[in-house]
């Protein structure tokens, strides 16, 4: 299909269930009806008229993301809160999303296939306890990330159904319930080699949370998350081992305070077998674990992570985000990923609002991995430096939209080179062949 044919079959989508949201019930007054979404887009250069290079360090699962962006993305949607009794009584809320991103100037790549969140939700239900939300189908649930990095250090992906804040006497529990699939194509051993089946697996995930008010100011609390999941592992090619039973255990607390000039989050996390992946319940060891000795080798793997965050205002006119990472990765037991991973990571950025609508602002980031896969051991360092000058309609870090001029820099370990520097697209740029290298270019972003 045509890459316009489906665009027209996916904004057709969107308008078919726009109109069903709108129309579930002719008391128009009872439905508030909006769109909700992001997007970045822009355009630069690295060296004549090639793709602008970006630089994230060999293993790392992000990089320090202002002028260092080189993809367009696009999500967004329409959303419904539906209150047939007015404020008194229930609530149901239902959203939809579509989502894409390509790399940077492939404009005709571009294609809406990807549904990033279709859900519905109630709340306000006497029975339930009025601040208890439940919900089913495809939800961002209770995201947390990184923003200058745009790093999700907590991202439960998949289908599902959750209830969220049963008030207890001292806080409030949550659970969610996720599941998700992933395939590969199977080849047999012939020259040439032949596609013979597909190999794929589901995997079930439980996240229970309990969120406790435990501050110093008053205004903080601390979260408690324990997740566990499991798998039947491979099933429906012809050949390979009977399916196999694995599953993955995670533990985490994360503790967010707001004071007079800022904020901070700090969290700790440790993930087993299944969620190691980033403690995402997603993950490609479900397709590769086709025997029961495979499956105690990937249980035995495991993921350590620690990050902390904070945004200080300290004036009006002066706002500086800050972030740290630290994350462990031990997978040398399971094979066929036998890496062991250590990524060390800090960042940067403070904002001079020079007036109402523009501001200039720079952004450092450093990270350290040390990357060990059987007898290669990777290790360097990475640093990168952008200078921007932002149009934005308003003072505030997190105000959107903004019109950006960048230029960014960045330098790594000998170690390195060959081995980042690429485009969006993940083809050759003059940054390749070498230790240092620039961009520049200029972006739009916004959120609504």
């Amino acid at each position: 299909m045509s890459s316009f044919a489906e665009k027209r079959r996916s904004l057709a989508m969107v308008f078919v269930i726009g109109c069903c949201l709108v129309g579930a019930n002719p008391a128009q007054a009872e439905h508030e009806v909006g769109t909700r979404g992001y997007f970045r887009i822009g355009a630069g250069f690295t060296g004549a008229a090639e793709d602008r290079a970006c630089f994230q360090a060999p293993g790392a699962d992000w990089k320090y993301r202002l002028g260092n962006e080189c993809d367009t993305w696009i999500e967004g949607g329409i959303y419904d809160a539906y209150k047939p009794k007015g404020d008194d009584g229930p609530l149901f809320y239902t959203e939809f999303w579509i989502g894409r991103s390509a790399a940077e100037g492939r404009q005709r790549l571009f294609r809406f296939e990807n549904t990033t969140q279709l859900y519905i939700q109630a709340s306000n239900i006497a029975a339930l306890g009025r601040d208890t939300k439940v919900w089913i189908g495809r939800k961002y649930y209770q995201r947390h990330d990184i923003h200058i990095n745009d790093f999700y250090w907590s991202e439960i992906l998949g289908d599902g159904f959750g209830v969220e804040d049963i008030q207890l006497p001292f806080g409030k529990l949550m659970y969610a319930y996720t599941r998700n699939s992933d395939s590969v194509e199977v080849t047999n051993t012939a020259t040439p080699a032949m596609v013979v089946g597909v190999s794929e697996a589901f995997q079930n995930n439980h996240d229970l949370r309990y969120n406790m008010p435990l501050s110093i100011t008053g205004k903080g609390s601390v979260t408690v998350q324990l997740m566990f999941a499991h798998s039947a592992g491979n099933d429906g090619v012809m050949g390979l081992n009977d399916a196999t039973s694995t599953r993955g255990l995670a533990v985490g607390a994360w503790f967010e305070e707001t004071f007079p000039v800022g904020n901070a989050k700090l969290s700790a996390q440790y993930g087993r077998g299944l969620l190691r992946n980033k403690f995402r319940g997603s993950t490609r060891d479900l397709v590769t674990t086709l025997s029961s000795d495979q499956a105690d080798d990937l249980f035995g793997a495991y993921i350590l992570r620690f990050t902390g965050q904070t945004l200080i205002n300290p004036s009006p006119r002066v706002a500086v985000f800050a972030s740290a990472v630290f994350q462990k990765e031990d997978g040398t037991d399971y094979q066929p990923n036998p890496t062991d991973l250590t990524w060390y990571s800090f960042g940067i950025r403070p904002m001079l609002f020079i007036d109402h609508n523009f501001r200039v602002l720079a952004e450092y980031g450093f990270d350290r991995t040390d990357n060990k896969t059987g007898d290669n051991d990777v290790t360097g360092n990475l640093h990168k430096v952008t200078l921007a000058g932002e149009l934005s309609i308003d003072v505030g870090f997190w105000t959107r939209p903004v019109i950006r001029l960048f230029t960014t820099a960045a330098t790594w370990s000998s170690d390195f080179e060959g081995l980042l520097g690429a485009s969006g697209q993940g083809d050759d740029t003059q940054c390749l062949d070498r230790t240092n290298c620039f961009s520049a270019g200029v972006q739009a972003e916004y959120w609504w």
